[in-house]
């Protein structure tokens, strides 16, 4: 049989189309094989006559001469039936079907892998965003923020070493971080670029990527003691401290933040155990080696604002990520009441290892240390005063009424 490269399979007439797509199924898939094997290019359906496109496998013309014009029907099928299909392993990139439960055309996405829900007859999906530029930007870490997006109620968030994105930060790659507008990224090395995206989802389905923010995050200083190495990562800390001294089960560092080595007594005046001073509310780490000046240098002489310990300067957040916080004053004080804490002898022998650090005062000086501890809360007392756990010889207590926000205290971390 000598046939044409271009086929084009006029559309029955109505009246005369009943008895013979009364199994249609069957005669499509025959028209389809019976081309294949004719050795068809592309195939056209019309009542025009009209060639295809060149470039079409397959162009479907809805014109015809009475003017009515009909659609096209892709399979339909539950979301049960959909799941049937991925269960299978018979899945592939772009498949499409329409979800008769949700009421949305969905295609299967290879990378995720999942069923990605691009239009809903039911609902709106969410409006058009851009990513925005990263702030907050330190040696192993960067927030990354983002517009909002009308009727979104999550987003998803993916970072990587390359702007195709096909090299993702581990645990970065289509990260849920639900409904907000910013979100910090840890665990990053130091002079590296990376590169964030981010889409937005709601019941009818998801957005494609927002625009790629690119941002290099700091090189890593040398620890700024032989004490205060701020750089360290959860890991670092060894065996983390499980307990609910503070009110409900929480996990907390088993020494001060950026301290190299757990307190030996609770006098313990090296500089290993000592960890990083911070300034409430500030997120700068200052460390002090015995007989050396505060490093960096001193700047900030006091502090006068109405507020608490923001997250955005937490050092434990921005230091370990995840959920890691400073510890309330409310919770610091339930662990005293509970373990009944009476000196730093006690705070001590407790399973916070707690000691008599020390501080920075506002001039910049050091003192105390393996005489009286100080652990910074996050809450304020007013807004020159914050509230710390004070540790000494002969008392113990959550003190919010005498030390000004510009000291310099150690800190304690938890989840």
């Amino acid at each position: 049989m000598n046939m044409k490269k271009d086929t084009k399979i006029p559309l029955l007439k109505e009246s005369k189309a009943r008895i013979l797509f009364s199994n249609s199924f069957t005669i499509m898939v025959f028209l389809f094989s019976f081309l294949s094997s004719a050795y068809s290019q592309n195939i056209g359906i019309n009542t025009t006559g009209a060639t295809p496109n060149s470039k079409a496998l397959l162009d479907i013309n809805a014109d015809n001469a009475s003017g009515e014009k009909k659609g096209l029907l892709i399979p339909r099928m539950n979301t049960t039936e959909r799941n049937a299909i991925s269960a299978s392993g018979a899945t592939t990139e772009s498949l499409l079907i329409y979800n008769t439960t949700t009421q949305c055309f969905e295609a299967w996405n290879e990378i995720t892998p999942g069923w990605v829900a691009f239009g809903c007859l039911n609902c709106q999906m969410p409006g058009a965003f851009n990513a925005i530029a990263a702030t907050t930007v330190g040696c192993s870490y960067f927030t990354a923020n983002w517009a909002i997006s009308a009727g979104a109620t999550g987003y998803y968030l993916d970072v990587a070493t390359n702007s195709s994105f096909s090299s993702f930060v581990t645990g970065f790659e289509n990260l849920p971080v639900s409904n907000v507008l910013t979100y910090t990224v840890t665990g990053l090395v130091g002079s590296t670029t990376y590169y964030y995206r981010v889409r937005a989802v709601n019941s009818c389905g998801t957005t494609t990527n927002s625009n790629t923010i690119t941002q290099a995050t700091y090189a890593c200083a040398l620890p700024l003691s032989t004490g205060c190495d701020p750089a360290q990562i959860e890991a670092d800390y060894g065996t983390l401290v499980s307990t609910s001294l503070s009110g409900s089960p929480k996990i907390w560092l088993p020494r001060n933040l950026g301290a190299t080595a757990q307190a030996s007594s609770a006098t313990d005046i090296s500089n290993a155990a000592a960890g990083c001073y911070y300034q409430f509310n500030r997120s700068q780490a200052y460390g002090w080696d015995n007989g050396g000046a505060v490093n960096p240098a001193w700047t900030i002489f006091s502090i006068d604002e109405s507020s608490d310990w923001l997250i955005s300067n937490d050092p434990c957040r921005l230091m370990l990520g995840g959920d890691w916080r400073l510890p309330t004053g409310t919770e610091f004080n339930n662990a005293d009441l509970t373990d009944g804490w009476g000196t730093y002898l006690d705070t001590y022998a407790s399973v916070f290892k707690l000691h008599a650090a020390g501080w920075i005062d506002p001039s910049g000086s050091f003192g105390g240390r393996g005489v009286n501890g100080n652990i910074w809360c996050s809450t304020q007392t007013t807004t020159i005063i914050g509230t710390e756990l004070t540790l000494q010889v002969g008392e113990c207590f959550v003190d919010d009424y005498i030390n000004p926000k510009a000291f310099g205290f150690p800190v304690r971390c938890l989840k």
